[in-house]
């Protein structure tokens, strides 16, 4: 069972909705989460924790480290939907900061609410180290990630334990490194530091 975030109802009808959502769960023989965050905030909710298994949601077994293109700029790719639950002004921050470093490319494959907004910006101030591209198909993902020496993720720390960044374990079996915007205490977090992919920035 997915979880999501009911915080946007406020009152009365959110703690119903809430407890009509668990109430489904604990029907359930096992619930399904997608981290160890996730399973403690439904523990959190009363969900009795025998009935909650984490399995991470590990990418198509075609993604596979594939080597850099030689000649190419430093590439921070974010690759993905750039949503409502990703920290967008951080990102946007991020990009602005970094417009004065030469041979520094940001490339955005993919689209979202987050990434029109950026491409706004990005237009408006004449940020010029910045390139969209759409989505790829998932037969061509490993050369897609390929692209980058490093790449983006971000979550809105408010969101820790409702939502998982699945983009984290493409990247990781793509054999890049990952800047995740968000909870240093967070699941992404937690897993970088573990297997030493990436760095963790509040």
């Amino acid at each position: 069972a997915a979880v999501w975030s009911l915080r946007w109802v406020e009152g009365r009808l959110g703690k119903s909705l809430c407890a009509m959502r668990n109430s489904f769960f604990r029907q359930a023989r096992t619930n399904i989460v997608l981290c160890e965050e996730m399973r403690s905030h439904l523990i959190s909710q009363g969900l009795t924790p025998t009935r909650l298994q984490v399995i991470h949601n590990w990418p198509d077994a075609r993604i596979r480290p594939l080597p850099r293109r030689a000649g190419e700029r430093f590439t921070i790719a974010y690759s993905g939907n750039l949503g409502r639950a990703h920290d967008v002004n951080a990102i946007i921050a991020l990009v602005e900061r970094t417009d004065s470093i030469p041979d520094l490319t940001w490339l955005f494959i993919g689209g979202g609410a987050g990434c029109d907004r950026l491409k706004q910006v990005t237009d408006q101030r004449a940020l010029g180290n910045v390139m969209f591209e759409p989505a790829v198909a998932c037969s061509r993902l490993s050369e897609s990630l390929a692209r980058a020496d490093l790449h983006l993720v971000s979550l809105e720390p408010t969101c820790e334990g409702l939502m998982m960044p699945s983009k984290l374990y493409g990247i990781m079996a793509a054999g890049r490194p990952t800047l995740f915007l968000g909870s240093p205490e967070g699941a992404v977090a937690r897993i970088l530091r573990a297997h030493d992919a990436g760095i963790a920035l509040d």
